[in-house]
C-alpha cells in the first residue's frame, strides 16, 4: 500500500461548525463539530475517492507542496487552517496526474 500527502484547508464557521477540502480536490468537502472531526471526515471522503479512481485505472491528482498554494483556491473566511492529510493508495501504485 502506497500513502499520498494531500493539503487539507480547514474552515470554521459561525455555531463553531467546521468545513475542510483538499487543496488538490475541492471537490471533496466533509463538515464536523471540530477541527479533527472534519479533517477524519474528509480522510474517509478521499480515501474512497482515491479507491474508486484506483480500481478504475484513473491517475490520481498530484499532491501540491505548500509552495504550490497559490491562494486562488483558499477560503475566502477569516477563520482557516491547514493540515496534512495522509491517503491511502490500495491495490495498485498510485498514478498521480502531472500538472
Amino acid at each position: 500500500m502506497n500513502r499520498l500527502w494531500y493539503w487539507a484547508i480547514i474552515e470554521r464557521h459561525d455555531g463553531d461548525r467546521f468545513e475542510a477540502r483538499l487543496y488538490d480536490l475541492p471537490e471533496l468537502v466533509a463538515g464536523g463539530a471540530s477541527e479533527d472531526e472534519a479533517a477524519a471526515n474528509l480522510k474517509k471522503s478521499a480515501m474512497e475517492y482515491v479507491r474508486r479512481h484506483v480500481e478504475a485505472g484513473e491517475l490520481l491528482p498530484r499532491a501540491s507542496g505548500i509552495l504550490e498554494i497559490d491562494g486562488s483556491n483558499l477560503p475566502l473566511v477569516t477563520k482557516f487552517s491547514r493540515r496534512v492529510i495522509a491517503v491511502d493508495v490500495p491495490f495498485a501504485s498510485p498514478k498521480p496526474d502531472a500538472k
